[in-house]
């Protein structure tokens, strides 16, 4: 028996890891489900909204806050930090004379991580979509989840944390072998995954507007088993 799940290129586009070739839909919202992010001013533009909520934190060190800014401002377009910890330490030597450790630029960086929206400040894809699992995990109550919801939800993470390469790959019978589990989990686990954003900043316009993006897969399950 051979299953074959196909998901619209989805994880050619990952193995290369360039978020900029998805295909995405706006407002991928279900009527049940409410779009629980932060409001945006519009005025505001994507990196003000970060240096907004920067603002609401206590780092208690200028020096931590010299870092959180020179991280928001290396955040690409997509919500991406593509500057090693090397070259924003580089950075704040030569344009302030702050010197800081490579220690101390993920301490930080974990902060900023947690900021709206989820998967911001993320070094690739793998670690983008694991922060949004990890934050809608941290923000949904277990009552307010069915269990199978729940299973598949912390199925998904096992599968991109542990799992990646098998998943990248499509070796979805090694992944239920693996982890001993049905198609029917599996394919719970894949739904998750594919609900997130690749770009998670890819919404917000220069003006601050709006327009959630979510990943459009071309989902098919091929029983050959007749």
């Amino acid at each position: 028996r051979e299953d074959a799940y196909e998901l619209d290129d989805y994880l050619n586009d990952y193995i290369e890891d360039d978020p900029a070739s998805y295909k995405l839909r706006s407002n991928n919202y279900s009527t049940e489900e409410e779009d629980k992010s932060i409001p945006i001013p519009v005025e505001s533009s994507f990196h003000d909204y970060l240096e907004q909520q920067l603002g609401l934190q206590d780092f208690g060190d200028e020096r931590l806050e010299a870092i959180a800014h020179q991280i928001i401002g290396s955040i690409d377009d997509d919500g991406y930090l593509r500057r090693e910890p090397i070259a924003i330490m580089d950075d704040l030597m030569f344009s302030q004379n702050i010197f800081v450790t490579k220690e101390e630029i993920v301490e930080v960086l974990k902060k900023i991580q947690r900021f709206d929206p989820p998967g911001i400040g993320a070094r690739d894809l793998q670690e983008c979509l694991l922060l949004q699992l990890y934050n809608k995990r941290d923000q949904e109550e277990l009552e307010d989840m069915s269990l199978e919801e729940w299973d598949s939800l912390e199925l998904a993470i096992e599968i991109l944390k542990n799992h990646f390469d098998e998943f990248t790959k499509k070796h979805y019978l090694k992944l239920q072998n693996r982890l001993n589990i049905t198609e029917e989990d599996l394919k719970g686990a894949i739904d998750e995954i594919v609900k997130l954003n690749p770009k998670p900043a890819s919404g917000y316009s220069s003006s601050g507007n709006r327009s959630t993006q979510y990943i459009v897969p071309d989902f098919i399950i091929v029983n050959r088993d007749g």
